[in-house]
């Protein structure tokens, strides 16, 4: 419920927007609110920062882009590189003045736009801690590998007599967990793709 209220703040009063993400970089600054405006024909876009209030349905939309680009380990979620995003009315479509506009004037620092509404955003939140979760996982498991080696090499220097410890078979366990949450990790980013295929702009 906490992130249902956050949702709808994040895409205004009627729960629904069109959210660019922008990354300004250089020396050059993004053009003003108004000169959006204007040039969209929009008295209705707003403009705010990407590392605000807005953090975390930020880093969701970015999380989305890495996973379809194949990169699987996540950023810390208040890590954004989206600099600004334009939030415009619902359904924006992307006509031809738009693109052209974009061509001329931010396609050096337009990242994406998804045609987003509450309900989407939580799923795409639902998938998206889904998928980190699973990650989680799988590195525990991993980690515990590295810890048993650790571990086998300081019972061996304190002498200990145990081969349980001195010895573990690893390679039987990593044979046992061998595809843990690969399964689970595909569907869900299988999802992820589905979304993003269905809803960006």
């Amino acid at each position: 419920m906490l992130y249902h209220t956050q949702a709808r703040r994040f895409l205004g009063p009627d729960g629904a927007a069109t959210v660019l993400l922008l990354k300004s970089s250089g020396p050059a600054p993004l053009p003003p609110l108004k000169e959006f405006q204007r040039l969209l024909e929009s008295d209705e876009i707003k403009i705010y920062k990407g590392d605000g209030w807005y953090t975390r349905e930020i880093s969701y939309l970015e999380r989305v882009l890495q996973i379809v680009k194949g990169v699987s380990m996540p950023l810390p979620w208040n890590s954004v590189s989206t600099t600004e995003f334009l939030l415009l009315p619902p359904g924006r479509s992307r006509s031809d003045k738009d693109s052209l506009f974009f061509q001329i004037s931010c396609a050096s620092v337009l990242v994406e736009g998804f045609d987003l509404t509450e309900s989407r955003m939580q799923d795409l939140a639902g998938y998206i801690e889904t998928h980190s979760e699973i990650l989680e996982w799988q590195n525990t498991v991993s980690n515990y590998y590295n810890s048993l080696h650790r571990q086998a090499k300081r019972a061996y220097d304190r002498n200990l007599q145990d081969q349980t410890l001195i010895c573990p078979d690893i390679a039987a366990l990593q044979q046992i967990m061998a595809g843990y949450g690969d399964s689970a990790l595909t569907d869900v980013t299988t999802e992820i793709d589905r979304w993003y295929s269905a809803y960006k702009w």
